[in-house]
């Protein structure tokens, strides 16, 4: 790799050797580089413009967010559905498992045990402030992968773009909060992505939401994906089983919150076909 592509950031001192210097370097295809942005409103940054574009047009709003912390859809403990649903994914110690637009979820840590998961996101914050949380170390970077070893496992970081995302096939991968997340326009695109991504006879975790607006009208993110949608993406490709649907509008008060009179979560089993 070009030595002049790489960023150095050092690992903290509460980190367990704060000597040790962690190299990130940017892949040809991010486009992590920004400034913040005055305006705090999320209703001018919030959704993502419609394919094809730069990267830097559809990616920009997530910097942007990052960049001045507002990433209420990241959850500090691991995913109650994954925990609920993991033995749907018939994971084994060599299975290969994707976390498209994974942030700094600490699902990647809790998967890290049980097997070879591989998180996808395009800001390289998302990845430091993982590091720097779990007090982890970047032990290799090639072609924008960054091998983490955490708590004595190993585990794969993707930063870069999903919509370039190309690392061969994978056993499994769980969705949530990642598809609701981007302008519904692109989910087709997103989609051909998973396809390209699974092998035949592999299980995608798939959590959809249903709400009603916001309080100021706007839509999304998360935005409404209905069972209907689900099959019009996924059904030529993949089998699709609906597991169940949960209220949480009264659990979560952040829906009330964002005016809200609503908010549904409903859980699919997808796996690829074999025909397809």
């Amino acid at each position: 790799d070009d030595i002049s592509s790489l960023t150095v950031w050092t690992c903290p001192s509460s980190c367990p050797d704060s000597q040790v210097e962690s190299i990130f370097a940017v892949p040809p295809f991010d486009t992590t580089r920004t400034e913040p942005v005055e305006n705090d409103d999320d209703t001018e940054d919030i959704i993502q413009p419609q394919l094809p574009q730069k990267e830097e047009d559809h990616l920009k709003p997530w910097q942007n967010r990052w960049i001045n912390g507002r990433i209420t859809f990241h959850m500090t403990d691991v995913n109650y559905i994954l925990i609920k649903r993991e033995s749907l994914l018939e994971l084994k110690a060599n299975s290969r498992m994707l976390i498209p637009l994974c942030g700094k979820t600490v699902d990647l840590a809790y998967l890290a045990g049980k097997c070879n998961v591989v998180g996808v996101d395009a800001v390289e914050i998302a990845l430091k402030q993982f590091i720097s949380e779990h007090k982890a170390q970047v032990i290799e970077f090639k072609n924008g992968n960054y091998t983490i070893s955490l708590n004595g496992h190993i585990l794969q970081y993707v930063v870069g773009d999903w919509f370039s995302f190309d690392r061969g096939q994978f056993d499994a991968a769980f969705d949530r909060g990642a598809l609701v997340a981007i302008n519904p326009e692109d989910r087709p695109a997103y989609v051909q992505v998973l396809i390209r991504s699974l092998s035949p006879g592999a299980k995608l975790l798939l959590v959809a939401t249903e709400h009603s607006p916001f309080k100021d009208g706007r839509l999304g993110p998360p935005f409404n994906l209905t069972k209907d949608q689900v099959h019009i993406l996924f059904e030529n490709f993949f089998s699709i089983q609906a597991i169940e649907t949960e209220d949480r509008f009264h659990i979560d008060s952040n829906w009330k919150e964002r005016g809200c009179s609503y908010f549904f979560e409903s859980t699919y089993l997808l796996t690829r076909r074999c025909d397809s």
